[in-house]
């Protein structure tokens, strides 16, 4: 494969779209909640939705990448997709509902241990668990199926329709943290059931297809869940640690620069995403892609230094100035996760599960040690130098990956030469 193929080009384009207009919603996003909330109360929004986040990468299971690998085999078989589907959804709902059973013990015991008092909201808050956990699952399943344009509006809807709702309930009463997080969990769960709808699930041969996927996950997705356990879940340390031994002000501050340093992750991570399904059949990384991607993060890195400390101080104003030096740094760190990110897909499209797995273990011990020593040693700026360090390990151990599985493979080729 030494060039896309126009419909390639359009799904690139269509994914590449969606991820810059996720970006700019997730930015618009961001002015629009720290306009009406302050400084802590944004920052105690942040630190659920981490924990949250973290509770779905706990109980996934590996069942997400598992079941987009089937589907990448899957040929025209249509009934036997929508079965493969049914199977996932079901499968989440089930693991959503333990999510939310784990999340209701939890809440009364989070004060005593991060003494913020969110116990009460986090038990009020809790099915946004759910909401959390089908988000990737329908990210995976639309991938796996190599359903773009489906994707490229999931990516999208979700955040348009938080900010219409925020902006708008604003005008008619003062929006607080618990209206805020009520909001998205009920945009969140409309976008997510039209979706499922959409893919017309069947829940026929459930017992066969939860077979394969739970097989698939011992032999695949299993290692890429103890690596998202030991990479992803780890880096929510982070706000733990910040709420620990600081405040959720600079959980707010940390958040915000990481939202705000994303565009340099989405644009590599959204073309491997698009290429995953043919990645799984060409030997090599397209070396034309691969150059777009690389240089388009690379440019995107120098305009994001040059105008991020006027844009804060323009948007967010003085109250978040804290965030700029922070943003230096994690754009740094979400650069080299975003080129790391596309080697991912192609590693993952040929099942080397376990290269990802150990590479993530680098990537969660780098993790663990910065952002308990750095934070407690240097306060919120060493939550951010963890996580440069981390990117910057992470694109460096798949680099290490793919060039021995290059190797290995054009020695191969020579033998049957």
């Amino acid at each position: 494969m030494t060039s896309p193929s126009k419909k390639k080009v359009k799904q690139v384009g269509s994914l590449s779209s969606a991820v810059i207009g996720s970006v700019a919603i997730g930015f618009v996003s961001s002015v629009v909640t720290t306009r009406i909330l302050e400084p802590e109360a944004y920052g105690d929004m942040k630190f659920i939705q981490n924990f949250f986040q973290f509770l779905a990468i706990v109980f996934a299971i590996g069942v997400f990448p598992s079941g987009a690998l089937l589907l990448t085999k899957m040929g025209a078989d249509d009934k036997g997709k929508k079965e493969m589907i049914g199977a996932l959804l079901f499968i989440t709902a089930i693991l959503s509902l333990i999510t939310i059973a784990v999340t209701a013990g939890f809440s009364f015991f989070e004060n005593s241990i991060f003494g913020n008092d969110l116990g009460k909201m986090l038990l009020i808050t809790s099915p946004l668990a759910a909401i959390f956990l089908f988000q990737p699952c329908l990210e995976y399943i639309l991938q796996g199926d190599n359903q773009i344009y489906k994707l490229s509006v999931f990516r999208i809807l979700p955040g348009l329709l938080y900010i219409f709702s925020m902006v708008g309930l604003n005008f008619i009463l003062d929006v607080s943290l618990t209206y805020a997080l009520m909001i998205q969990i009920f945009t969140g769960a409309a976008v997510t059931l039209v979706i499922a709808y959409l893919l017309r699930p069947k829940y026929s041969n459930f017992s066969h297809n939860k077979a394969l996927i739970f097989e698939s996950d011992r032999v695949y997705g299993r290692h890429i869940y103890t690596g998202s356990l030991s990479s992803v879940a780890t880096s929510y340390l982070a706000t733990f640690m910040i709420s620990y031994f600081l405040d959720n002000t600079q959980v707010g501050f940390f958040s915000l620069a990481v939202t705000l340093s994303l565009p340099l992750m989405q644009i590599p991570k959204a073309v491997g995403t698009t290429y995953f399904k043919d990645f799984a059949n060409i030997d090599f990384l397209p070396k034309k892609v691969t150059l777009v991607s690389v240089g388009v993060t690379g440019l995107i890195l120098l305009i994001f230094i040059a105008v991020i400390k006027p844009l804060v101080l323009l948007v967010y104003t003085e109250k978040f100035s804290d965030v700029v030096a922070l943003s230096y740094l994690t754009a740094f760190g979400s650069a080299s996760f975003g080129v790391g990110d596309y080697l991912n897909r192609f590693l993952g499209a040929h099942g080397k599960g376990k290269e990802l797995r150990n590479g993530a273990f680098i990537v969660g011990a780098v993790n663990v040690v910065g952002y308990y020593a750095f934070v407690n040693l240097f306060g919120v700026i060493g939550a951010a130098v963890t996580q440069f360090l981390a990117g910057a390990v992470y694109l460096l151990t798949m680099m290490n990956y793919y060039r021995r599985y290059r190797n290995e493979r054009m020695k191969t080729d020579q033998q049957i030469a």
